[in-house]
């Protein structure tokens, strides 16, 4: 049973602890090969050594322990216990320090912070990134009960969120089985039929030239991007319009004749056949197939193939964002059937899957929404009913 809320004491979270901003290194000195790690806001999440380093000196009051709790100031607003290797505070992320623990458990403190940074979240207007100030964060009226209690709820706490950790973690198991199956039947019915030796540039094309997405011909086109298209499967989802994103960059038009490919990070396997035209990312490449030689279908799944996977993770590899140049993916070469065993082929590809799909259904119907489960649970724990 928890204790009545009356029980709680109320004070701002500046008379329960610090908070020491992170100092603007110069960025001339920075690399991602040597020195000092700089924490980012970034690399907030995983917690994890970071990528940018610093190499000059600095004032050691700045060096973030593991154990430590730390804030971004910009875009989402959450405390993280950082777990990486010793690493520099860098501008716009805070670290909290100086924690009363005569009153307040630190655990519970970060708990109860992030719950409080939902809010404050939630109510921020922002133009383009929301910003958080150490005053708007000091000022927040902070409830807490005794210190045994906090250890009780603190306890409560860590239990749910393992379960969901556990939920999680069972759903990307499935997801991941799911994925390879398919991927495992698309390669063994392209490889079985075997065909006439061709290279990709033979059979397809790149026939679409950028164009402005502002234009008033573009501007109620869905936009496909890479966020758009689910890994593996090629299911599109989340589209919107030109003019509902704003967009300005320019991009490629394409149609239903058309495969679209990802090209970056090629080992997601993000490609799509919309039954629409519209325009695509600048990052995709709408593939044309030439009529008689291969099908829209064929191409689809020859593209979600392993071996084509392979190929272009292969000339992929270089520094910075892994992604496939126009040359590389057009002499990719492979063994074409005439379009009769196409269709045979792509026809029973079509059906297994959509089994395969229907496997997971139920399972990503009932997908768990890791962080709404976080936030319910943080309510109900501050609000002294866990």
């Amino acid at each position: 049973m928890t204790l009545l809320k009356s029980s709680w004491t109320t004070r701002p979270l500046g008379d329960l602890l610090e908070v020491q901003n992170g100092f603007a290194f110069d960025s001339e000195l920075f690399s991602e090969k040597s020195g000092t790690p700089l924490i980012r806001i970034r690399d907030l999440k995983d917690g994890i050594d970071t990528a940018c380093r610093f190499n000059g000196p600095y004032d050691p009051r700045f060096v973030v322990k593991a154990g430590d709790y730390l804030i971004g100031m910009d875009g989402e607003f959450k405390c993280y216990k950082w777990r990486g290797v010793d690493a520099l505070l860098n501008q716009r992320v805070c670290r909290l320090i100086n924690f009363d623990i005569a009153s307040i458990e630190p655990a519970f403190l970060f708990w109860g912070i992030n719950a409080h940074l939902k809010k404050i979240e939630d109510e921020t207007p922002y133009v383009t990134v929301k910003h958080l100030s150490s005053r708007k964060l000091l000022g927040v009226n902070f409830a807490f009960p005794p210190l045994h209690e906090q250890r009780r709820i603190v306890a409560r706490i860590k239990e749910c969120m393992e379960r969901v950790e556990e939920i999680e973690r069972l759903r990307a198991e499935a997801v991941a089985q799911r994925d390879f199956l398919l991927e495992s039947v698309i390669e063994a019915a392209i490889d079985k039929e075997g065909g006439r030796p061709v290279a990709l540039a033979d059979v397809c094309a790149i026939a679409s030239p950028l164009v402005d997405p502002s234009q008033s011909l573009f501007r109620n086109a869905l936009h496909v991007g890479g966020a758009n298209i689910e890994s593996s499967t090629g299911r599109l989802f989340d589209l919107k319009t030109s003019e509902q994103e704003k967009l300005k960059s320019s991009k490629f038009p394409f149609d239903s004749r058309m495969v679209l490919y990802n090209k970056i990070r090629p080992y997601l396997r993000k490609v799509a056949r919309p039954e629409f035209a519209g325009i695509c990312s600048a990052d995709m490449y709408p593939l044309l197939p030439s009529d008689g030689a291969i099908s829209r279908d064929f191409l689809f799944y020859l593209l979600l193939s392993r071996g084509f996977t392979y190929y272009a993770i292969q000339g992929s590899n270089r520094a910075g964002m892994p992604k496939v140049n126009r040359e590389h993916l057009f002499t990719f070469r492979f063994r074409l059937p005439n379009l009769i065993t196409q269709s045979r082929i792509t026809t029973l590809l079509d059906e297994a899957r959509d089994a395969i799909l229907a496997l997971g259904t139920e399972f990503t119907s009932t997908k768990v929404d890791q962080a709404s489960l976080r936030d319910a649970i943080l309510h109900k724990a501050f609000a002294g009913e866990l």
